[in-house]
């Protein structure tokens, strides 16, 4: 039983990281307003514009990318605490 529990969570886990990747790698129409207005966000609290411009651009494909890092270590046992 402890076998099965101690997997159930970390494909949820998984799964939730998984099934975003498609609209964060596809450059979606939701996936653009929400890194552009968080982009907008870090300009008007001070950071500089091509920080907050890159983010805008490419904030979804790293966050993508590292969603896709985490759910490969969160399903290898010995890279969970990762």
């Amino acid at each position: 039983m402890r076998r099965i529990t101690n997997w159930i969570i970390p494909l949820y886990i998984a799964f939730v990281f998984l099934q975003s990747l498609f609209f964060k790698f596809s450059g979606s129409e939701e996936t653009v307003i929400i890194f552009n207005t968080i982009g907008t966000w870090m300009l008007d609290i001070g950071l500089p514009q091509g920080f907050a411009e890159g983010f805008s651009s490419h904030g979804g494909t790293v966050t993508g990318i590292a969603e896709l890092i985490a759910a490969i270590l969160v399903l290898i046992p010995v890279t969970r605490f990762w």
